[in-house]
């Protein structure tokens, strides 16, 4: 999946965007990053793309621009870049997510980077995870369990199984509760993907597999079924 970012930049500074391209060929994941040099020109962009990132380095007022963003989206993560700590700075915030103060330091923009893929996953219903020194990217509709192993965790998927490292209580707190649900001690199970339970399994036709209930679970997992 490609991750779209929007730098306006009427400064010319090129610094952010190899910062950028240096994150994700870290991760070795994808993005595409469009330039813009002239603030006028924003209103244009964002009615033919909808990217899931704008960086805001402008000459021009950044209260304006960040107000021209909200009209068109409130969906997009908006980043602020200034150099400037002033009075204002909270008149402007109001139309901007977050901010970072030149000179930019890698470690911070990274973080930035690491919490916007979060908040994507979370609008998108994606969930991430790093397979073979890659960063992966799958829907939940394609999910159908996670297995707790010994040190680590399966996960069965359309695309076939994954074996990565995680704790198994972290990973539940990161899943959407209304799309997953625990169902045994060593299984979180996609409600949504279960063709039908018995009194001992969820069963998952398209990948061939049932899972086990737990009895302690079994009366939650009913009442979570669609209807």
């Amino acid at each position: 999946m490609m991750f779209r970012i929007l730098i306006l930049n009427t400064t010319g500074k090129p610094d952010l965007k190899k910062n950028i391209h240096r994150f994700f060929e870290n991760n070795q994941a994808t993005c595409e990053i469009d330039e813009l040099f002239e603030t006028y020109k924003l209103g244009k962009y964002l009615e033919s793309k909808t990217p899931d990132l704008i960086f805001v380095e402008s000459r021009d007022s950044s209260v304006e621009i960040g107000k021209e963003i909200r009209k068109v989206t409130e969906e997009v993560a908006t980043i602020l870049i200034t150099d400037r700590y002033v009075e204002t700075m909270d008149l402007e915030m109001k139309n901007f997510d977050s901010v970072l103060y030149r000179p930019l330091q890698e470690d911070v923009i990274d973080n930035l980077l690491e919490t916007s893929l979060e908040n994507m996953k979370k609008k998108l219903k994606l969930f991430l995870f790093k397979y073979n020194n890659r960063m992966t990217i799958i829907p939940y509709k394609e999910i159908h369990c996670f297995e707790k192993l010994l040190t680590t965790i399966k996960i069965h998927t359309d695309r076939g199984d994954y074996v990565v490292k995680e704790q198994f209580k972290k990973l539940l707190k990161t899943l959407e509760g209304d799309v997953f649900f625990r169902c045994h001690n060593n299984y979180i199970v996609n409600i949504e993907n279960i063709d039908h339970i018995d009194d001992k399994y969820c069963h998952f036709t398209r990948i061939k597999k049932k899972v086990p209930i737990a009895g302690k679970y079994r009366l939650k997992l009913i009442e979570k079924l669609p209807r």
